[in-house]
């Protein structure tokens, strides 16, 4: 194990900063392979470059912003407080809690259709408090289960790390690596803006697959230099909107269905046997086989149309 307590601090401070882009390296890999879900859950592009450029853009971009994580939070920590302990824990959290809101990301993607976003916090919330109802022990089991187990990958990769520092400085393949990811980064990007150019619809439509995702566009910049034709791509843009044949001409018809005039008045007869004859009972009395007939022929109706 490297010990650094007689060392200066110029020395601790870039051992510590050695040491953080490894980790930081070994959290790229873990990244780009917890994104896979992204990926799972859209269709895959059709053409040959469509997928050359989900492979570049997904790696690249994943491995930015893991990245970016370092430069903007671990960075900083090293320079102000360059305590060995301190700043191996406090990575450790760092990209631990990173790694948990990527996963909540995937989930919610994979459930809405869209990324965390305050925009839509109501129904994300809806949803995480459905889960919850639904069966609240699976959900803080997965939860739990999740955090630890990428806590304690975060540590043992944090301590393997620090403890084989010089032997990973003597590594040659990371360097290539890197610069893998560095040229599918501008590589991806370039695609990108020839495909918005171009209408590359296989390309455009993977523009809100990752999260943070912002493919860079140059349409000002290549009209402003002549190399652009924002009228021609204008057109091409509405062309599946406008209407390539004559719209037909359908008869009018102004006839309209004879309606019966609304009853403006009933009748309502109640009768006993106090106040018929005996002729009118015995009237009223034969209408129970003519009752009769029609009720049957009534179910018969009502049985063929169930």
């Amino acid at each position: 194990m490297v010990v650094f307590d007689s060392k200066t601090y110029s020395k601790r401070l870039l051992h510590l900063i050695s040491w953080s882009h490894w980790f930081t390296f070994f959290n790229i890999i873990a990244t780009i392979g917890l994104s896979s879900f992204y990926i799972c859950s859209e269709g895959g592009p059709e053409t040959l470059l469509g997928q050359f450029y989900l492979v570049t853009t997904w790696f690249s971009h994943m491995g930015f912003l893991t990245f970016m994580t370092f430069v903007l939070i671990l960075f900083p920590i090293i320079l102000i407080f360059p305590n060995t302990r301190f700043i191996r824990a406090t990575a450790s959290v760092v990209f631990t809690i990173q790694l948990l809101v990527l996963l909540l990301d995937a989930y919610i993607y994979n459930s809405l259709g869209y990324h965390l976003n305050a925009s839509s916090s109501a129904q994300i919330f809806d949803l995480i408090s459905t889960q919850i109802q639904y069966n609240s022990r699976m959900f803080w089991f997965v939860s739990i289960v999740l955090t630890l187990a990428i806590f304690a990958f975060e540590l043992t990769v944090s301590n393997y790390a620090w403890k084989h520092l010089r032997d990973l400085q003597k590594l040659v393949f990371a360097k290539f690596i890197v610069i893998g990811l560095v040229c599918s980064f501008f590589f991806s990007h370039t695609l990108h803006i020839w495909a918005d150019a171009n209408l590359e619809y296989d390309i455009l439509r993977q523009d809100t697959v990752l999260p943070l995702s912002y493919p860079s566009t140059a349409k000002t910049l290549l009209t402003k230099y002549g190399m652009f034709d924002r009228e021609a791509y204008i057109e091409r843009t509405t062309k599946p909107l406008a209407f390539t044949d004559a719209i037909p001409h359908y008869p009018l018809i102004n006839e309209l269905c004879p309606t019966k005039p609304a009853i403006q008045q009933s009748v309502f007869m109640v009768v006993n046997d106090e106040i018929l004859t005996e002729k009118q009972i015995k009237q009223f009395s034969q209408l129970q086989d003519l009752y009769n007939e029609w009720n049957s022929q009534i179910n018969v109706i009502s049985r063929k149309d169930m």
